[in-house]
């Protein structure tokens, strides 16, 4: 979730601000404005987590 850089290659991603970072957990939350054609761009509130796994495997939980 490299949100710097997806400004750069993801045309749609017009706006993104970090609202909270959990220290304890992993857990952040940001709000995203996405814009697309002919239609009005819209606001997104997002909640995501990013782990590791025992197996050396990541997960990736996200709530819209």
């Amino acid at each position: 979730m490299d949100n710097d850089y997806r400004m750069q290659w993801d045309n749609t991603f017009r706006e993104f601000e970090q609202l909270d970072v959990s220290e304890l957990n992993g857990q952040e939350i940001g709000r995203f404005i996405k814009r697309f054609p002919f239609i009005r761009s819209r606001e997104y509130v997002m909640a995501w987590r990013l782990w590791d796994g025992d197996d050396g495997s990541y997960y990736y939980f996200a709530k819209v």
